[in-house]
């Protein structure tokens, strides 16, 4: 089956801080946008969103952490760090995306779709198990991976993380643990600090974790190649059952608020190239960052119409 699902709500819309701030309701505009242009929107199964109960949650947050974020969202404005927001829609958009993401992956397993897309916002891979942070509330991914452990007959997963900032929180909440391989090619040094070559694991998770830093300036070939050389045995190595892309599309050429200088065609490479190492596998794409709103169209364009004519 070739079809791909998409999953999005206009609810994740309502999440929104201060003029100015990076991760606005504009970025989701944006890249459903790029799923609208040439009509590509209309291949696409379109999969219910839901909202994540409690107990989904806490799969991955402590129980503090979920009440700090209940908490907060019943202000008008409020902060869960120094950068990342709330408002009154906050707990129920975050819960969204993260529930959303959980009805991803039961329709990616019961075959429903081999391919899918989720537009959820606010992002979630810097997101501790105890912490909100880097513009994220709750680590979406992290949570549809322990979902599909604990109700898709799942055992081992591949997370691919190619946004450009070190995906620090799902490092950590699977970093000892061998049945989830998280690969991440990001910047460094950037944000959040973390990312090295050297962390790689600890306990049984030992060579479950792979990092690939690469300096400012890498460009396409650089970052293509980070990708292509490391993660076919890292692949092997991990033999998943499901692979989630945390998909951000900050890197590209076009966003200030990094310096790899990625092109939209690699983006599109590096999609057919996952899908190709996949086969019959199925892979979720999740939206992380990515702050450049025609970058966002053309990047989630591509990465549609790719899975679309796999």
């Amino acid at each position: 089956m070739a079809t791909t699902g998409l999953v999005y709500h206009e609810d994740f819309l309502l999440h929104e801080g201060d003029r100015g701030h990076p991760e606005h309701p504009d970025r989701l505009r944006a890249a459903l946008s790029g799923l609208e242009r040439d009509g590509l929107i209309d291949s696409l199964v379109k999969l219910e969103a839901r909202v994540a109960t409690r107990e989904e949650l806490e799969l991955v947050h402590t129980p503090l952490c979920i009440d700090y974020v209940e908490k907060t969202s019943r202000k008008h404005k409020g902060s869960l760090d120094y950068e990342t927001y709330a408002n009154r829609a906050t707990y129920h958009v975050a819960a969204l995306a993260a529930g959303s993401t959980n009805a991803m992956v039961e329709k990616l397993i019961a075959g429903k779709c081999r391919r899918a897309l989720a537009l959820v916002r606010p992002p979630g891979h810097h997101a501790t198990a105890s912490r909100s942070m880097g513009f994220c509330v709750f680590n979406n991914v992290a949570i549809a991976a322990r979902y599909a452990q604990r109700h898709c007959d799942v055992h081992r997963l591949l997370i691919v993380d190619w946004d450009v900032h070190h995906g620090n929180g799902t490092q950590e909440i699977f970093y000892a643990d061998p049945t989830v391989g998280y690969f991440s090619v990001h910047q460094h040094p950037l944000f959040p600090g973390t990312g090295s070559a050297g962390e790689i694991g600890e306990g049984e998770g030992a060579g479950f974790n792979l990092n690939v830093p690469l300096p400012a300036e890498t460009g396409d070939e650089g970052f293509v190649s980070a990708i292509t050389g490391s993660l076919p045995n890292f692949w092997q190595k991990v033999r998943p059952q499901l692979v989630l892309v945390s998909a951000g599309f900050d890197a590209h050429e076009l966003d200030s608020i990094s310096q790899l200088r990625v092109s939209t065609a690699a983006f599109a490479r590096l999609t057919e190239f996952v899908l190709g190492l996949a086969g019959n596998t199925p892979v979720g794409f999740v939206m992380e960052g990515g702050y450049d709103m025609r970058a966002l169209a053309d990047c989630w364009h591509e990465v549609a119409r790719v899975c679309i004519e796999e």
